[in-house]
């Protein structure tokens, strides 16, 4: 038995576009998601104007805080915007992404500099805290 609460959205970089599938906060329809298939959002890179990397810091508030910093992807479209949650353990991926985005004509914007940071120094905890 596949438990349902397990399962996160994603996103996927295809040939011709993003594929993005989200799933059901309510696990009843989640699983239903699962077994009947999934809604998927298509985004062709045609219809990106602008790709956004973010780098979310964010402060321990106790010694027990685990929650870890983000990355995200905040992209821009003609009719909707979506952000892309990025794990930070692919981190490593990001200068080949942002890279191909811009041969497919997105405009790729890195306020931060998080691609700068992790090709100096592979390290983005140290960087912004």
């Amino acid at each position: 038995m596949v438990v349902p609460l397990a399962f996160k959205d994603y996103w996927v970089i295809e040939r011709d576009g993003i594929c993005v599938t989200r799933f059901s906060p309510n696990p009843v329809k989640k699983w239903q998601q699962l077994v009947f298939g999934q809604p998927h959002e298509q985004m062709t890179y045609a219809e990106i104007h602008i790709a956004t990397l973010y780098y979310h810091a964010k402060e321990p508030t106790s010694p027990f805080d685990f929650w870890r910093d983000t990355l995200t992807l905040q992209i821009e479209a003609d009719t909707r915007q979506l952000e892309l949650p990025i794990e930070i353990s692919s981190g490593r991926f990001l200068p080949q992404l942002m890279s191909f985005l811009s041969r497919q004509h997105v405009q790729v914007n890195d306020p931060q500099h998080v691609i700068e940071a992790l090709l100096l120094k592979g390290n983005l905890y140290e960087t912004f805290h």
